[in-house]
């Protein structure tokens, strides 16, 4: 550990003498990580592959993908921290967890106050209602300011990701990742869904399959598809044993439908950053 912290220092002095740009810097010390901690090159060579790559103007176009998608995440979170006395709101009763936007008592946003307005609601999938979902969070209701709410599914995705941080709101239980609503998801919440499925590198998808395990034998998968079908503009029944057409055009929807996902993020991102400019309030055992 100590040679290996030297020739990082090292690294670092090399590069003061090496014209690189500060965000060049950051792709460098990217590079150089993922040489040596992927493809298990030497520290020196790896150095030096990197700076002659970004050099070359190579590195560019190796940037993280999640740079542009988590983009209106950020911006977001920037127009927030504009709004004096505006914050995000995190509030629990029970295994009812509510994520809004709050003014500076934790009471509710409101537009005419030239605030944006929103909420949405989580719960812990139901058996008898939802089927098993993989033991996941779901949305039971979601509302918000046009163009605000992925802001607060991506708080939302993130605590349903970390079972840690849950049991710390007092929230018992084991239960991860965040799936749709089941059966009454709006136009614009299945656009916000769309988004994640396709743009969405850092946000992890697990596969759902229906009630009648089209997909798999595994009951644990099986989630209600009611908003999916709907969405897709079309209803599937559970098809016959010699349908294999059917089948096959069900498993097709059912993998590409943005509803038959659970989604997980391994980082807190959004939180962390909503916490560093003091602007995310968390109550417990009562409604925000």
């Amino acid at each position: 550990m100590k040679t290996l912290m030297e020739n990082w220092r090292g690294f670092l002095t090399e590069a003061k003498k090496t014209k690189v740009t500060g965000p060049g810097q950051k792709r460098v010390s990217k590079k150089i990580a993922h040489l040596i901690d992927d493809e298990g090159k030497d520290p020196k060579q790896a150095a030096a592959i990197a700076y002659s790559m970004e050099e070359r103007g190579e590195l560019k176009e190796e940037e993280d993908p999640l740079n542009e998608s988590y983009g209106k995440i950020e911006s977001l979170i920037s127009q927030l921290k504009a709004m004096e006395g505006l914050y995000v709101g995190v509030s629990v009763e029970q295994d009812l967890i509510t994520v809004r936007f709050v003014d500076e008592t934790g009471a509710p946003a409101y537009e005419f106050a030239g605030y944006p307005q929103g909420f949405l609601h989580i719960r812990p999938q139901r058996k008898d209602y939802d089927g098993p979902c993989r033991g996941s969070w779901v949305v039971s209701v979601a509302k918000a300011t046009k163009g605000w709410g992925p802001l607060l599914y991506d708080v939302a995705i993130e605590l349903a990701s970390n079972p840690f941080m849950m049991s710390k709101l007092g929230v018992s239980g084991y239960y991860i990742g965040l799936t749709p609503d089941r059966v009454n998801l709006s136009a614009d919440a299945y656009k916000v869904w769309k988004k994640y499925k396709e743009i969405r590198p850092d946000i992890k998808q697990k596969q759902l399959d229906d009630l009648y395990n089209t997909l798999t034998d595994n009951p644990v998968d099986n989630c209600e598809d009611d908003s999916a079908q709907t969405h897709a503009g079309y209803y599937l029944e559970e098809p016959g044993e010699d349908d294999e057409a059917e089948k096959g055009r069900k498993v097709d929807f059912l993998q590409n439908s943005p509803v038959m996902q659970v989604y997980v993020k391994s980082g807190t991102p959004a939180l962390d950053r909503l916490a560093s400019i003091k602007r995310i309030k968390v109550k417990k055992g009562k409604s925000i």
